[in-house]
């Protein structure tokens, strides 16, 4: 998540470092005329994986999303590969994990914490 954050707080840096450089020269045979162009871009804030996890969880600290995302990329993916998360729909999610937690041997705590990361994310990546 910080890695995304990163990106696109380079990627919108990196816009406004461009922008701001543009020039445009127009030369004539007896005088030179610089005219410089400025580009405002405005960048939406990027909502963190947190806001869209209170919404629907209220009360939910980071630290439950980071189990989450722990189990997820530990446990689920290494037999499960790399699939997007918003690659299934929420109730589809709901399923596979109630399925999977037993087989996983998840407590219902680390069932929770996932499925609240996995539904967020999905969220997060969707935006619906």
């Amino acid at each position: 998540m910080k890695l995304k954050r990163y990106l696109l707080g380079g990627l919108a840096v990196s816009i406004l470092i461009i922008a701001c450089k543009t020039k445009q020269k127009t030369q004539s045979t007896t005088t030179t005329t610089t005219t410089t162009t400025t580009t405002t871009v405005v960048v939406a804030p990027a909502q963190s994986l947190l806001d869209v996890a209170s919404v629907k969880y209220p009360g939910i600290l980071q630290a439950d999303l980071d189990a989450g995302k722990k189990i997820f990329t530990v446990d689920c993916r290494k037999c499960h590969g790399m699939d997007p998360i918003k690659s299934l729909e929420e109730d589809k999610w709901i399923s596979v994990i109630d399925v999977m937690a037993p087989k996983a041997d998840l407590t219902a705590d680390q069932k929770t914490k996932l499925l609240q990361y996995v539904l967020s994310q999905r969220k997060l990546d969707t935006g619906s």
